[in-house]
């Protein structure tokens, strides 16, 4: 009797504790993804604040050599455009201290792509069920066995096609080339990225530095 109540009951308890382990495992999961989630936030956090911190320190250094930049144009954590125009210079990242009247062109273009859309889709085929009965019947009728083959294979059928197609993507990658007059580093590209908004303030700026140059020259 009792062989027979332990072999009843260890499956049940077996089977319990399997469930229960189960549910352990997905906690422990469920805590280490927690963590690990918990874990980047923490990093990107610390990443932000150092990037805050050496871009303030790059500001007040060209505060302190060229006095407070009338613009600031931050591209990205790192990247930025310091304009002092009391003192005729722009600062571009690690290249400081550019006068105005070296600045002999400046353009910006649009190394542009087009992403292309795709079409996803599928085609269905159905056969007509009465035109087979009806063709197996006529073909049964002219030529036996064979003559049914041949009817039913010439069964009408009907293709459908459901396609979606997303439209084309033009991706923007705006780069501002300047053009100074010094044998060294004569040319500076400057990445923009797809910022229409950013690229125009930027235009702004050196079609207002090329104004005052031309104004200089004429005087």
């Amino acid at each position: 009797m009792w062989l027979d109540v332990i072999s009843i009951i260890s499956p049940i308890i077996v089977l319990t504790l399997f469930v229960l382990y189960i549910i352990w495992a997905e906690r422990q999961g469920e805590k280490l993804n927690n963590l690990e989630k918990e874990e980047k936030r923490k990093k990107a956090e610390e990443q932000k604040a150092l990037a805050e911190s050496e871009f303030n320190a790059k500001i007040d250094a060209i505060s302190n050599k060229y006095g407070k930049p009338d613009k600031i144009i931050r591209l990205n954590e790192y990247r930025y455009i310091a304009v002092c125009a009391q003192q005729q210079i722009i600062c571009i990242n690690s290249t400081e201290g550019i006068l105005f009247k070296d600045i002999l062109s400046s353009k910006i273009i649009d190394n542009y792509q087009i992403k292309h859309g795709r079409i996803t889709g599928d085609a269905t085929t159905s056969t007509s069920t009465s035109s087979l009965v009806g063709r197996s019947a006529a073909g049964a009728l002219v030529g036996g066995g064979i003559g049914a083959v041949i009817g039913a294979s010439s069964a009408s059928k009907n293709t459908s096609v459901n396609y979606t197609q997303s439209n084309d993507k033009l991706i923007h990658d705006y780069i501002l080339v300047i053009t100074l007059n010094r044998f060294d580093s004569s040319i500076i590209k400057v990445q923009i990225g797809n910022d229409w908004e950013t690229a125009s303030e930027i235009e702004h700026i050196f079609a207002l530095i090329n104004g005052q140059n031309i104004q200089i020259e004429n005087k």
